[in-house]
């Protein structure tokens, strides 16, 4: 027969202690949690954005020469009141018809003495050898929002910034694209238009840039004047 032998077993685990699961819950709440923060933390947080928005004007403006004084300018609203029949205007620029120019002068509140000058203004514009190419041109997009977000600067800002804006005109030539951006401030004398012309440059510089982040190739920024003497004399490429 065989001999008998004493089984041993190990003894059964003790259940924990009120003080182990006290201190296991305080464990898995605190990584739930994750790092703690102080109300400083908080407050720093909540008030950063991660982003900063600007507008292209906006960001010109920093670096911009001065422009000088609009002596004898219409002002905004006619200045709108142009861009708007540019906007809505024929496939060859022509104003577009009555009844349109009427619902928009009255909806911008443009002065009665506006509306013959920005018609004015536009048939000058559609004359002008830059809308003729634009005519001719690929693909032609009028009013163009656009934004893109730049890199952070290493400033007081240091975060990426998105910028906005809004193209006047841009068209597709078969070597690059036109960025054509029309501006109704007098331009009386070479002295002005220069000065202007300047004050702008980085403005369309900003406007290259946007459709140079959108993987198109731009060749050419161009102002085109529409009120004052030298208004249909060549304009500077930028």
């Amino acid at each position: 027969d065989p001999e008998p032998f004493d089984l041993e077993l190990p003894a059964p685990p003790r259940p924990p202690s009120e003080e182990q699961l006290d201190r296991a819950a305080r464990s898995a709440a605190a990584r739930r949690a994750g790092p703690s923060l102080d109300a400083s933390d908080i407050v720093s947080r909540r008030a950063a954005p991660p982003l900063v928005t600007t507008t292209a004007t906006a960001l010109a403006a920093e670096s911009a020469p001065p422009s000088p004084p609009s002596v004898g300018g219409r002002g905004r609203t006619f200045g709108a009141l142009v861009h708007r029949l540019l906007h809505c205007a024929g496939p060859d620029f022509s104003p577009p018809p009555g009844p349109v120019v009427e619902r928009l002068a009255a909806a911008l509140g443009a002065a009665p003495a506006d509306v013959p000058a920005a018609l004015t203004a536009v048939r000058q514009a559609a004359a002008d050898p830059l809308l003729e190419r634009a005519r001719r041109a690929r693909r032609a997009l009028r009013e163009v929002p656009v934004a893109w977000t730049r890199p952070p600067g290493g400033g007081p800002e240091d975060r990426p910034v998105v910028v906005q804006g809004v193209l006047d005109l841009a068209f597709e030539e078969p070597d690059g694209w036109v960025i054509v951006d029309y501006k109704t401030d007098p331009v009386p004398d070479a002295a002005t238009r220069e000065a202007r012309e300047a004050h702008y440059r980085p403005q369309l510089r900003l406007y290259a840039e946007a459709l140079a982040a959108a993987g198109r190739r731009v060749k050419e920024t161009r102002l085109l004047f529409l009120a004052g003497d030298l208004r249909n004399s060549p304009g500077a490429v930028y």
